[in-house]
């Protein structure tokens, strides 16, 4: 009897290590299963673009303002040392200012430690984006015909000096920022359009020349969250978008909360 009962366990144990046991016995996946694995890493994987895209245009955008606040640090330090008076914003052509040590752009980086315009440009090759530049956001789209030319001078602008803000002013003469009304909402410096395309061609200032050391909202960058980057009177710098920055009176540049021409009429 022992015997018997032994061999009819040791046949039930052997039969039971021969039968895989149902938990194990399921190989692989369905298709089900992997058409759902493929579509919730998907969503995972176009949560991650938007996410990156996201990122790297607010980061785009912070070194842009962190541009326009050296330019207000600099604008400051300047006024201090020139009897309240912003640095000469020029004229129309670029030669015409390139050898004058009061112009803006020859006036301005050597207070943050950097060259001036003139010695960047002659050697006939100014910084273009995305070469690292006060005088440039690196994330500007550059045009076929940069370089500009004024005469023999090269030149490329992605910020530039509010050409309303003296434009009460007589001749050659300078704004003091004691004399403006609202320093914290008077653009002094802009950041500018560098390709067309920022805007749609619908738009009235789609055709506007770039080509420009000091411009207006005409050429208003729209390449930051829908727009670009000021700085102000007082030195501040901020985030405007298209629509606040721009105005399409032809005599009445100023907004309640952004001034363009600080003599003229306000709103």
């Amino acid at each position: 009897m022992k015997t018997n009962a032994y061999v009819s366990i040791k046949r039930r144990g052997s039969d039971c290590a021969a039968r895989p046991s149902r938990r194990y016995a399921r190989q692989g996946f369905t298709l089900v299963e992997l058409l759902a694995v493929f579509a919730v890493l998907s969503v995972l994987s176009t949560m991650l673009t938007v996410v990156v895209r996201n990122a790297m245009t607010s980061a785009r955008a912070a070194r842009s303002m962190s541009n326009l606040r050296q330019w207000g640090i600099a604008a400051n330090m300047y006024v201090a040392d020139h009897d309240d008076m912003f640095p000469w914003d020029g004229e129309d052509s670029v030669a015409a200012c390139i050898n004058i040590p009061k112009w803006w752009a020859n006036a301005l980086p050597p207070y943050l430690g950097l060259a001036g315009y003139r010695e960047l440009a002659e050697h006939g090759h100014p910084p273009l984006p995305p070469s690292s530049s006060i005088f440039l956001d690196r994330s500007a789209r550059v045009p076929t015909d940069a370089p500009y030319r004024s005469g023999s001078v090269p030149f490329f602008f992605c910020y530039v000096p509010n050409s309303k803000l003296n434009s009460d002013m007589p001749r050659n003469r300078r704004i003091t920022v004691s004399s403006i009304p609202r320093p914290s909402v008077t653009a002094f410096m802009v950041e500018m359009r560098t390709h067309r395309d920022e805007l749609p061609q619908t738009s009235p200032f789609y055709r506007k020349s770039l080509d420009r050391a000091k411009a207006d909202w005409k050429r208003f960058a729209n390449r930051h969250k829908q727009g670009g980057h000021i700085t102000f009177a007082d030195g501040h710098a901020e985030h405007v978008t298209q629509e606040k920055a721009t105005t399409q009176n032809n005599g009445d540049y100023n907004q309640p909360d952004l001034v363009w021409n600080p003599l003229g009429e306000a709103r």
